[in-house]
């Protein structure tokens, strides 16, 4: 069990994934070029947003919401499998997620 005084590193993990978004979403909003952008950078950094356009059609609430924690939550996940050797596989999964909908996403019709 892990006391909450051992959360340290997924809160700086957060805390730095919140620091980082900013930048990122700047970087998405210029590629998407008010709706005549490549959207290169929305693609690269929130690949999960961009996949849920095949169900949606378009970039709603829910996945701007989901963007918005992206950074975060991948921070938080990244801290906290650092805390051990027997949680690396989490810091792997990270990746792994983030690679798999980012290949999900290419050719998406919606941002072509």
């Amino acid at each position: 069990m892990v006391g909450v005084g051992q959360l340290r590193k997924p809160i700086i993990g957060a805390f730095v994934g919140l620091v980082l978004e900013m930048p990122a979403v700047l970087l998405a909003l210029m590629s998407a070029g008010a709706g005549h952008g490549d959207y290169l950078f929305a693609r690269l950094l929130f690949p999960l947003t961009m996949v849920s356009t095949y169900v949606t059609g378009d970039i709603g609430m829910p996945a701007v919401a989901a963007a918005l924690v992206q950074f975060p939550v991948y921070g938080f996940l990244i801290g906290y499998g650092l805390m051990g050797a027997k949680r690396r596989w989490i810091v792997a999964l990270v990746f792994l997620f983030h690679a798999v909908t980012l290949v999900a996403g290419i050719g998406n019709p919606n941002f072509s």
